[in-house]
């Protein structure tokens, strides 16, 4: 199964990045990229079993997406090594599976504590979509632009200045 892997280490502290997240409608209309045109239509309170819909712009044309939190874990552990993730599933035509980890991993940088975020997605197109060929040269690009547009804007909204 094809999947996209990105991790960024932000200057932020971990009770910022999770309560970004918890707010699921600014969270996910703030980090999609402006060409997409995201709109939150439904946002249930994170926890295991909620759902999320949203309506964008994609290149296959305008469509919704319904995601269910599989997995929502709040910050855990001891400082400065806590974590916290929430896993969502999701029907995204053309993907046949799509099941995205979101996990926050404290560290100490120079000093400071920080977090890495990771974003972990396992995706699947179906075979008539052109299967593993189709998710490396047609979908796993668009997915890799879409994800270092999300991190570059964690950073810029949640970063502390100097």
């Amino acid at each position: 199964m094809p999947r996209l892997y990105m991790k960024s280490l932000l200057d932020a502290p971990l009770e910022a990045v999770w309560a970004f997240h918890e707010d699921t409608k600014r969270g996910l209309e703030s980090l999609s990229p402006p060409e997409a045109e995201a709109e939150v239509l439904k946002a249930d309170k994170p926890a295991v079993g909620a759902e999320v819909i949203v309506r964008a712009k994609t290149p296959l044309g305008r469509q919704k997406v319904r995601a269910v939190y599989r997995e929502w874990e709040p910050p855990h552990g001891s400082k400065p090594h806590r974590i916290a993730y929430f896993v969502d599933e999701a029907r995204i035509w053309p993907f046949s599976q799509w099941r995205h980890t979101h996990r926050f991993e404290e560290t100490i940088d120079e000093g400071q504590t920080k977090v890495w975020a990771i974003d972990d997605v396992r995706y699947a197109l179906p075979i008539w979509a052109g299967g593993v060929i189709g998710a490396r040269f047609g979908a796993g690009p668009q997915l890799r632009k879409m994800f270092k547009y999300r991190h570059a804007k964690l950073r810029e909204l949640l970063c502390r200045r100097s």
